[in-house]
């Protein structure tokens, strides 16, 4: 399956194209501009390194909260605008979880066996955390 993932729930926010559960490029946005302004250009030149048209992507998955409201509303619109568009189904990913995940993949690859427990927070400003 041919998937875009956007994230710009936090700083910096990155796209990346996979091929089943293959990263084929990952692009880091610029942090001072998480808009659809940076964002579009970016996908653009993205799909054409990799060879793909839009219309290719199958899915467009994108972070879905907790994080940065602006972020959220970005990611959220340019998945679902591009989905709409090229007809890809869309995914919502909560951000903690792939924090987790992360930090569950390192665990094993550091460790050689899985964590038994991991908990994600993210820190949601004014002294308060996501958890």
């Amino acid at each position: 399956m041919r998937v875009l993932a956007i994230e710009c729930s936090v700083t910096p926010g990155s796209i990346a194209v996979l091929d089943g559960e293959q990263c084929l490029e990952r692009r880091s946005l610029p942090s001072e501009r998480r808009t659809t302004q940076a964002l579009t250009p970016m996908l653009d030149a993205l799909l054409k390194d990799v060879g793909w048209q839009p219309t290719d992507i199958q899915l467009v998955a994108t972070t879905i909260g907790p994080g940065s409201f602006t972020g959220l509303r970005v990611g959220v619109t340019t998945a679902k605008t591009f989905a709409y568009a090229t007809n890809a189904a869309v995914a919502g990913i909560h951000t903690l979880r792939v924090v987790a995940e992360q930090a569950a993949d390192w665990w094993r690859e550091s460790h050689g066996e899985s964590p038994a427990r991991i908990h994600a927070v993210m820190d949601a400003q004014r002294q308060q955390l996501f958890a």
